[in-house]
Formats: structure tokens, sequence, C-alpha cells
């Protein structure tokens, strides 16, 4: 019996010497001898040989509090960074131990003050790094900062509801590091609040933008809705997805924006005028010199899908069917250059070969043959679809109530081309009668339909 009191009085005396360690170190950070309190902290960490005062949560609280102010009072000291550091790692491991968080939220104790302390050392260490562009290091102070002031708002020890400058500086710097996507989670908490301020607006717009990167267009239209709800009137939101897509530079994420608005919007005007009229201008380029792309076909079925989508959401519209006439008219007359050269080349081939002997008739070279019929191919191909698109745009015109004058002039150049490429056609058809008949008669009934046009 005698050795179990003595027992008890041994573990007694041993929990109230930690208890008097905590209270003379309290009373030591209270009175602001901090380098006293920290030495007092150390030596009883190091006296602490059966772990009782580290099993303590309260023993990582006093830690804390002691190194944040150290750290604090301090700012421009070289021990500031590790103090704070150390001072943060001490909280986390406090609130492991205690997930209640009970010496933290009591605002009598000095434990209180241990994450506010580290909230503003970990900002004034970023803030300073920031305006360094040492981008990385701010970026891993104010990812601290934020995860601070999200504690401090939860438990309000604070009144803030965001922490607006600390959530921006974090996406700052993740942005200056190029990090668009952990920038935008930041950026995000203040777009979703509503954050105004004209030095703010860029947020929304590099929200959309960082959306589209993701092809994710209901991204993109949240924020720019957000931006013009908190900027009501502001003309820098006036665009919209189609007209974001067109000034994209990256070829690649361009193509890949059009596939997706495509899918989701097939019949979306604006987006397939906008594809053809841009593959038109590259297949019927006037600049001197120029070329055609390599991939040329590919683009003339891009162009002809979009403008008959164009055509299918708006039957109103006759311009789709003139512009696609109006392409295969361009390329038809390219057919027939390319014919007089390869007829040029055959001439001047047959120049230089020695004549044949009278009554010898000369087999021509199979490959000579070979690409005529092709040009020939391609050249009526050409024709009958300008043919086709010409009637599509007249038929468009000619049900149209009120046309406006550019209508008019593209009705009657539409009329005028198909009383030419019928009589074409007709020329063409002098060997076959029923042939020759049909597009006399079509020839006709245009001449007829074009006397009746006026501007």
């Amino acid at each position: 019996m005698k050795k179990l009191i003595l027992s008890l009085a041994v573990l007694t005396i041993g929990v109230s010497g930690f208890s008097q360690n905590y209270t003379d170190i309290k009373n030591l950070v209270i009175l602001k001898k901090l380098p006293e309190a920290k030495a007092a902290f150390e030596k009883a960490l190091a006296e602490d040989k059966k772990d009782k005062f580290k099993g303590k949560a309260e023993t990582y609280a006093l830690k804390a509090i002691i190194y944040s102010q150290l750290a604090a009072d301090n700012p421009k000291s070289p021990e500031s960074v590790a103090l704070t550091n150390e001072a943060n790692a001490a909280l986390e491991k406090y609130k492991e131990m205690d997930p209640g968080f009970k010496l933290l939220l009591n605002n009598q104790d000095i434990y209180y003050n241990a994450p506010i302390l580290i909230y503003g050392n970990y900002f004034n260490q970023g803030l300073d790094a920031y305006n360094k562009k040492n981008y990385q290091e701010s970026f891993d102070d104010f990812k601290k900062v934020v995860s601070y002031s999200d504690f401090l708002i939860a438990n309000k020890m604070t009144d803030m509801v965001l922490d607006t400058n600390a959530v921006l500086l974090a996406g700052a710097s993740a942005q200056s590091l190029k990090q668009d996507d952990v920038a935008a989670k930041y950026f995000e908490k203040l777009a979703n609040a509503k954050v105004g301020g004209k030095e703010n607006e860029f947020l929304y717009h590099f929200l959309a933008a960082n959306s589209m990167k993701s092809l994710d267009f209901d991204g993109f239209n949240k924020y720019i809705k957000l931006g013009r709800e908190v900027f009501p009137g502001d003309k820098n939101f006036d665009y919209d997805d189609v007209d974001y897509i067109l000034q994209v530079t990256d070829p690649e994420l361009k193509s890949k924006l059009i596939a997706k608005k495509s899918e989701l919007d097939p019949l979306n005007v604006k987006l397939q005028e906008t594809i053809a009229t841009d593959i038109f201008d590259k297949l019927n380029s006037k600049e001197e010199g120029a070329t055609l792309p390599e991939n040329a076909d590919e683009l003339e079925k891009q162009m002809v899908a979009a403008f008959l989508k164009s055509a299918q959401a708006n039957p109103k519209n006759g311009f789709p069917y003139s512009n696609l006439a109006n392409h295969f008219i361009n390329k038809n007359t390219k057919v027939a250059k390319e014919q007089e050269a390869f007829r040029e080349k055959v001439r001047a081939a047959n120049a230089a070969k020695k004549p044949a002997k009278p009554g010898v008739k000369v087999a021509e070279d199979p490959e000579i043959t070979k690409e005529r019929e092709a040009l020939k191919v391609k050249y009526n191909e050409s024709l009958d679809q300008a043919l086709e698109y010409f009637e599509k745009a007249v038929n468009v015109y000619s049900k149209l109530e009120t046309p406006t004058t550019q209508e008019k002039q593209q009705w009657r150049n539409a009329v005028s081309y198909l009383i030419d490429l019928n009589a074409e056609k007709k020329n063409a058809s002098k060997l076959k009668p029923a042939d020759y008949n049909k597009y006399e008669k079509e020839e006709n009934k245009w001449k007829k339909v074009y006397d009746t046009l006026s501007y």
C-alpha cells in the first residue's frame, strides 16, 4: 500500500511539474520575455525523458505562440521564416491532437493569437517575396495564408467573410508561375463572391478564358455572366463564346473549340458563318502569289458543311449559297487556267519531238491522257457545284418579301451566272441533243428572269 501511495505521489508531482511549466512559460510570453520563454520551452522539452510534455496537445499550442510571436517581433531577421515554419508545424500538430481546437478558441487565452500571428507572418513573407518576383515562395506562403484565413473565418476568429487580398495574391502568384489551373481555384473564390472593383475585372476574363482551355463552355458562360452582373454596362463583357473562339491564336485549341461548339450548338449561325468565311478567305485569297493550303480539299469540305448548316439555321439567308457558288466559280476558273497550262506543256513537248513519218500515227502518252481527263472531271465538277448553289441562292432570294439592296445584287448576280453556266453546258452538249435542249431551255428561262430584276 505504501508503494502505491508513493507512486501516486510521484505521478502527481510529475503532472503538476509540467503544469507549472505551462504556467511559467505562458507568463513569460505575457510579459513579452519571448527569448526566455523559448529557452524555458526548449529546456522543458529536453528534460522530458518520458515524453509526457511532448505527449500533450498544449505543448504544441505553446510552441506555436512563442515561435510565431518571436517571428512577428523580428520580421526582418534571418530566423523569422524558420520560426514561422516551426510555429506552423507545431500548430498543425496541436490541431491533430485536439480536433476541437479548445485552447485556440478561447479568446482569453494567449493561444488564441497563435493562428492570427502565423497568418500575419506568412502574409508579410509572401508579400515581400511577391514584390521581389519570387513567385514560388510567394505562392507557398499565400497558400498557407489562405488556409489560415479560412480557419479564422470558419471559427469566427475574424470579422472577414472572404480574405480577398490573400486569395488574390495566391492566385496571382500561381498565375505568374504559369499554373493557370491552380490560379483559377483561387480566382474562382473571388468571382463566385462577386468581388468588384475595376482592378479585379481581369478575374472574370481570366476564368472565362481558362475554362475554354478545357473546352468548358459552361464555365466560360458562367464567368462572362458574372462579369456582366458585377460590372453592368461594361462593354468589355460584350462578347460571347463564338467571339472568343474567333480571336484564339492557337490553331490546335481553336480547332478543338470550333468542333466542340459545333457539337453543342450545330445550328449557331454566327459560328458556322464565321468558320465558313474564314476558310473561304483561305481558299480564295486575293493576295498576289497566294497558294492553296496543303489541306485545301479537307478545308473545302469543312467550309461546305459550315455554310450549309448556316443556311439550314436561317432558311431566309441566301448568302451561304451565294458564297458557296462563288467559291466553286473561282475554283472552276483556276482549273481552266490549269487546263491551259497543261495544253501549253503538251504543245511544247510535242514540238520538241521528231516529226512523225507521213501516215504514221503516234500514240499519246497514257500519263498525258490521264492528266487531261482528271482536269476535265475537276472542271466539270466545280462548274456543276457552282450551278447547284446559284440555283439554291436564287430560290431563297426569290421568296423574300423585302430583299435588301445587297440581297438584290446577289440575286441578280446569281441569275447572270445561271445564264452563262447553262450556255456553257449547252455548248458542251452539241453531240447530245437531249442535253443541249435541256440547257438551252434553262438558259432562256434565266434570261427572262434576269430581265425582270432591277437593283
